[in-house]
């Protein structure tokens, strides 16, 4: 019988020592998941960082370029994309303002061409004039809509090389 004991003590060890190995598996395994979360975390997290910095970098220079028109006495067109409003500004002189659609990136760009209903920009952007399109509906990409009487208004006051402003 003393055989007998040993092999079911030693099954009982062998049994209590894998249950052990197991629970300390489990663990290791649970800390694994909550240390790869936090690594992602820490990931999107300097990723957001990161880009709010380049974001910070372009406002930057967008507001620096807008500050150095205000000393000139050009005119040139400066874009509220947020708010849907074109400007027409001489220095920080505003000589109109008027309500507008825009579907066009933030940027600075340069006038083209002045046409009877559109104004072209540097990078395929234009500024066209659309009365029978409603100001509900989009503009069409990489533009900007406004009434006909405000275009009116605003191109014999704009001419090639002049800048424009989307912000």
């Amino acid at each position: 019988m003393t055989l007998h004991r040993g092999l079911v003590l030693a099954a009982a060890l062998l049994a209590a020592i894998s249950a052990l190995l197991l629970q300390q598996r489990r663990g290791v395994r649970d800390e694994m998941v909550v240390l790869r979360e936090a690594g992602d975390s820490a990931i999107v997290a300097a990723g957001d960082a990161r880009l709010q910095e380049a974001v910070d970098q372009v406002r930057l220079l967008l507001e620096r370029a807008r500050v150095n028109t205000t000393t000139g006495t050009e005119p040139h067109i400066a874009v509220s994309i947020t708010d849907g409003q074109l400007a027409l500004e001489r220095g920080s002189i505003v000589l109109r303002t008027v309500p507008v659609q825009v579907d066009a990136p933030r940027g600075v760009r340069t006038i083209v061409s002045v046409g009877a209903r559109s104004i072209v920009l540097s990078d395929s952007v234009s500024i066209y004039a659309d009365a029978s399109t409603p100001d509900s509906e989009p503009p069409r990409p990489h533009s900007v809509r406004l009434r006909p009487a405000d275009f009116a208004a605003i191109a014999p006051n704009v001419r090639p090389g002049l800048s424009a402003f989307f912000f």
